[in-house]
């Protein structure tokens, strides 16, 4: 009888420890997966703020390189308002259309911008200088930008566009990382591919084709890969400026002249720049996320500014 007591109580015991246990059990499982998808939401978001970055830092070393612009920019040379045109399209007119579809129109908003900046700015008898290529763009982006908030606001989809124009990576997903991937690393390889020939470039074209540079076949691929590059990081990002302005200089200041370096360089750069700023815009008003643009534009327009100075004392 003794023996039979002590077992019931150590059954009894071991109901109560399995019965403590399973909640226990079942909160530690669901805060693991809570765990878990805010791990995957924030690297996912992450990641795709350093595939904007990366991307935009190297159109615009790729622009300043070929154009031997300093001020080269998508977002100053109408490339970006390019893409965001043609996305204000397609939510207005093609709702629900899938996300490749999105970053395939913003490829063709880019190309009109662009072809449009250099047609204004070459209409002009003395050339197409640096600036007047920066006043060209700032015209068209402006035409552009405004078309597409008259598209936002006649067809109501303003709401959905406004975050999206300020810039901001929230709501970048796996499936968006995974659609795009492969054309961002497509362009960039062939971006470092090309770093040779654009350093060559950069002395100038007549200096290049003394040297045996075709240099109409590396415009043509370098104009591809910018497309590319523009392109894809508007349509994830929305038309972010100043981003591809600012780290090509401080890669040139670092690694010297040479773009076999200097486009690594700003790639790397760019990425940690717009990651920065990416949890600099989480921090500052929790738990409301200010947009990526506004804070590099804080950055972008001084610096911009500056340049713009120095070419005009440069130039006189």
């Amino acid at each position: 009888m003794i023996v039979s007591n002590e077992q019931r109580r150590e059954e009894a015991e071991l109901k109560r420890a399995e019965a403590t246990a399973r909640p226990a059990a079942a909160a530690w499982m669901q805060l693991a997966g809570v765990a878990g998808l805010l791990l995957s939401f924030v690297l996912s978001v992450s990641l795709g703020a350093a595939c904007v970055g990366c991307s935009l830092e190297v159109a615009g070393a790729l622009m300043q390189g070929m154009t031997r612009n300093p001020l080269a920019d998508s977002g100053l040379l109408g490339l970006n308002a390019g893409a965001a045109f043609m996305l204000a399209i397609c939510f207005a007119f093609l709702p629900g259309l899938p996300y490749m579809y999105n970053v395939m129109f913003s490829f063709v908003g880019a190309a009109l911008g662009a072809a449009a900046v250099y047609g204004i700015g070459a209409m002009s008898g003395s050339g197409l200088t640096p600036i007047r290529l920066v006043l060209a763009g700032t015209a068209v982006s402006t035409l552009l930008s405004a078309l597409s908030e008259g598209i936002a606001l006649r067809f109501r989809v303003a709401q959905d566009l406004v975050f999206w124009y300020a810039g901001g990576v929230s709501g970048t997903r796996w499936s968006h990382l995974l659609g795009i991937a492969p054309g961002l690393l497509i362009a960039v390889i062939g971006a470092l591919i090309l770093s040779r020939s654009v350093t060559i470039l950069s002395l100038g074209e007549d200096v290049a084709a003394g040297l045996g540079q075709r240099t109409g076949l590396v415009k043509f691929f370098g104009i591809l890969f910018v497309l590319v590059l523009a392109g894809t990081a508007v349509a994830v990002v929305g038309p972010v400026s100043f981003v591809g302005l600012i780290v090509p200089h401080a890669a040139r200041w670092l690694v010297g002249r040479d773009y076999r370096w200097s486009i690594p360089s700003s790639a790397v750069l760019g990425a940690v720049l717009v990651v920065l700023a990416d949890l600099a815009a989480r921090m500052i008003n929790p738990p409301h996320e200010i947009p990526v643009g506004v804070l590099i534009a804080l950055i972008g327009v001084p610096f911009f500014l500056y340049l713009a100075r120095k070419r005009a004392r440069v130039m006189s």
